[in-house]
């Protein structure tokens, strides 16, 4: 059975979260971008997704689980996207800044049933460095499954899970 799709996890995220947190995701986007409610004027901020992929669905749920209040009041939680080439630095500090974002999404794709790829956003990572971030993620990841993850993040990986269940047992009976 194939895992859920974009349409699915973004109807999920906002069920979950759109009436207590007063946030909405939708894909379709070229880009993807969390715009808070207080700047675009309106009640509910917006989480975006590129196109209609699941994993990015996914990989943006993870960053608003991640975020605390402060940083969701922020356009994109207040990080400065810097493009590659990045120099040794400003990729470490990338690296530093998706650790926890990526493992949560590690857990979300596997709740979801979808491919997870660990992604350093650089083609000119060494294949040295890539080992050693995808071997961090998972670390990290296993972590949080001994220890508990954050709230809004069990709550999300928990529906997922219960949601891809809820659909096997449809196509089993029918």
């Amino acid at each position: 059975m194939p895992g859920l799709n974009h349409r699915e996890i973004a109807r999920l995220f906002n069920s979950t979260f759109e009436v207590e947190y007063g946030v909405v995701m939708s894909g379709g986007y070229s880009e993807p971008l969390y715009l808070p409610g207080e700047q675009l004027g309106e009640g509910k901020s917006h989480v975006r997704y590129t196109y209609d992929y699941a994993s990015s669905a996914l990989h943006e749920a993870s960053h608003w689980c991640m975020a605390g209040r402060a940083r969701r009041k922020l356009v994109d939680y207040g990080y400065f996207y810097d493009p590659p080439p990045r120099s040794e630095v400003t990729q470490r500090r990338f690296e530093y800044f998706e650790l926890d974002v990526q493992a949560l999404e590690c857990l979300l794709s596997r709740s979801a049933d979808i491919p997870f790829h660990v992604s350093l956003d650089d083609v000119g990572t060494t294949l040295e460095t890539a080992d050693l971030f995808r071997c961090r993620v998972e670390r990290r990841a296993r972590d949080w499954l001994m220890s508990g993850l954050p709230p809004r993040a069990a709550l999300f990986m928990n529906r997922l899970a219960c949601n891809k269940s809820v659909r096997f047992a449809e196509m089993s009976i029918g």
